[in-house]
This record gives C-alpha cells, structure tokens and sequence, in this order.
C-alpha cells in the first residue's frame, strides 16, 4: 500500500481533483492509498471522473485512490513513474494551457 505525503496545498489539490472541493480543515501529511480513499467515500467525492492538475505526486495519489480494492489485487497498485507523470502533465499544457 503506497503512502502519500502531502503538503497542505497539496491535500487541496487532490481533494479538487477527486470532487470533494475546498476543505481548509483538511491538511497535509501522510496518507495510505485506504486512508485517501475513506477521505473521499466520507465527503461525497469520486461522483465524476477526477480531475488533472500539474502536480505528479498528486496526480499518482488520484491514480491510486480511485482505483478499487479489487482492482489493486487483480492489476496491483500504480507504480510511481515521474517521468510518465510529468509527460502527461506537459502534454496537458500544451493541449489545455496553463492552469
């Protein structure tokens, strides 16, 4: 089970990415894959496809938070590749623009 750490802009950013919103309450720290995905089944995220930002350890956490338990047993949890993530975020720029 992977652990996630997490400054406190971060923990918000995921909290967007995953449909939970703005919680200021809600800080950084470390966090297993369990953890995050309790966070969003208790406030009502993960209700629409999560979204991307520009920041691979947050994006890696999305990656495995919304991925079921059956699923980390059938495939195994993601692997962090930064290099994969960093490539898809700059992709994103170039298709999206700046965020």
């Amino acid at each position: 089970m992977a652990i996630h750490t997490f400054t406190d802009e971060q923990m918000q950013k995921f909290l967007k990415a995953v449909g939970v919103g703005n919680k200021p309450d809600s800080k950084g720290g470390e966090f297993s894959t369990d953890q995050l995905r309790k966070l969003i089944q208790e406030n009502n995220g993960g209700q629409n496809w999560p979204a991307h930002t520009y920041d691979p350890q947050v994006n890696y956490a999305v990656d495995c938070a919304v991925q079921t338990a059956e699923q980390d047993v059938e495939f195994g949890e993601p692997v962090y590749d930064e290099e994969g993530y960093l490539g898809e975020i700059e992709a994103s720029k170039k298709a999206f623009g700046p965020r």
